[in-house]
């Protein structure tokens, strides 16, 4: 069986940036919907939000030794968001990392490897 360790960005006391949207809350509210979508499909799902974090430091580093604690896993998903006000959409952005092997690349252009997850969640930009 394919397992997924999925967490959000930041954290509760971690709070990050709130603009167009709050990261904190959106990436929580997009973490959980994934896993769901992920459990619906037979994926055996690991979610994880940090809720005791005081620092940025200790946060990532939470993050990081959660998926790291997690034994023998397929992917790393980490969900985060850049939550900033722009009018031009030409300067919004979002940025992923996949490790596929022995090397890591941008996700913006991946030859197709994560077309599951777009298809299983399809990113709406604000008007």
């Amino acid at each position: 069986m394919v397992k997924i360790v999925l967490s959000s960005g930041h954290g509760l006391y971690v709070r990050g940036a709130s603009g167009i949207i709050d990261e904190v809350d959106e990436a929580r509210k997009v973490t959980d919907m994934v896993a769901k979508y992920l459990k619906d499909l037979g994926v055996e799902t690991v979610v994880y939000h940090d809720d005791v974090s005081q620092s940025q430091s200790e946060n990532l580093d939470r993050i990081v030794d959660f998926h790291n604690s997690q034994g023998s896993h397929d992917l790393d998903l980490s969900v985060h968001f850049n939550a900033f006000v722009c009018s031009d959409r030409q300067h919004s952005s979002r940025e992923g990392l996949r490790r596929g092997g022995s090397r890591a690349t941008n996700s913006q252009d991946d030859g197709g490897e994560s077309l599951f997850l777009r298809k299983v969640l399809s990113v709406r930009w604000p008007k």
